[in-house]
């Protein structure tokens, strides 16, 4: 088997590409239109046939490239079956399998994020790996902003579909935003607070208290530097109604609910690396002082060395004596007569 995860940085979307290297086919799985000419990279360098293209669920935020690929290449265009059927191409049901030479993908129906969301389950030997398009992500969910949106038949995907395969089943999902491109079950069913809801009650609320914050960045520099202050949760309101709109006094569930990822401008990136830049041009000239002139500041002029008035009897201060006598005094002291040659301790070994 042959997987690759290539990512659009526009919708921070993966596309999967699929192939059994023994019949040189292979799928992609929800593919955009921005990256045909990597796609069709890939297959030229690698040199396998594209079988078919699959969409997890119907996309509102980016464009898919089933049409394209079919008109191009002939390529099957294959989506999950739901009410509303009305592109050409191959519906598949819950439980049908798709062969990709040797391999055999397993659609799963689990609505929920969407009315046609599909997940699509491989089992090759022992190895488990699962396509969840927006049904789940690394320790998140997809939103219910859909119009066909329903976080009950969400819960219900999750618990009785995704959950009940294998614990290390790898998780590819179908959107990132953290740079954590995968998973497994086990890993989500222990860390993803979504999976630790109690009851369908419970997962509902949680999905009404989502963020958009959740699964996409809070919002760009540019948006804070028109107005810092107009920063609310995930959103950015205008200035005018930020100035006049009363904030709310901060309680403990604000403190707990604030953004994991701080917004900093531009302009502080910009201060703090300045000053890191000013702190190593004097780090370096301090370093690079000629020998001679520090020497001169901390060894007296007088040829005894002074004692100093705080140490105790016979001995001198640290600052009478530069490093360079010191090393010549080292270098001149005579061996004594009874040492041999053979009683030296011989240098330790270098690792390498």
């Amino acid at each position: 088997m042959l997987l690759r995860q290539l990512f659009n940085h526009r919708t921070f979307s993966y596309t999967y590409f699929l192939a059994d290297p023994l019949s040189q086919e292979a799928v992609l799985i929800d593919p955009v239109k921005e990256k045909l000419r990597d796609y069709v990279q890939l297959f030229n360098e690698l040199g396998y046939s594209i079988r078919a293209a699959i969409d997890t669920h119907t996309h509102d935020d980016h464009n898919s490239a089933l049409p394209v690929l079919a008109d191009l290449w002939g390529t099957e265009s294959i989506r999950g079956a739901s009410l509303n059927n009305a592109a050409e191409g191959r519906y598949v049901e819950h439980g049908e399998i798709i062969n990709i030479g040797v391999l055999q993908l397993r659609a799963l129906h689990t609505p929920g994020h969407t009315s046609d969301s599909y997940c699509f389950h491989l089992l090759k030997g022992k190895r488990s790996t699962v396509f969840t398009g927006d049904t789940l992500l690394v320790r998140t969910v997809g939103l219910s902003d859909q119009a066909d949106s329903d976080p009950r038949q969400h819960y219900h995907s999750l618990t009785e579909t995704l959950c009940h395969l294998p614990r290390n089943t790898v998780v590819y999902p179908g959107k990132d935003f953290k740079g954590w491109p995968l998973s497994t079950i086990g890993e989500e069913l222990n860390f993803n607070p979504y999976l630790s809801a109690h009851d369908v009650e419970d997962f509902v609320a949680m999905k009404l208290r989502q963020r958009r914050a959740d699964i996409r960045p809070l919002v760009t520099d540019e948006e804070v530097e028109t107005d810092p202050s107009a920063v609310v949760g995930e959103t950015v309101v205008p200035a005018s109604e930020s100035m006049t709109k009363a904030k709310p006094a901060p309680t403990e569930a604000s403190y707990t609910e604030r953004p994991l990822i701080e917004v900093t401008s531009s302009k502080k990136f910009a201060a703090a690396a300045a000053a890191l830049e000013t702190a190593a041009v004097e780090t370096a000239a301090v370093e690079t002082a000629p020998v001679d002139t520090v020497a001169t500041e901390t060894t007296p002029t007088t040829d005894e060395p002074s004692v100093d008035s705080n140490s105790p009897p016979g001995q001198f201060s640290r600052q009478s004596v530069s490093a360079v006598e010191k090393l010549a005094r080292l270098s001149e002291k005579p061996k004594s007569a009874d040492s041999n040659p053979g009683d030296e301790t011989p240098p330790l070994p270098i690792w390498r």
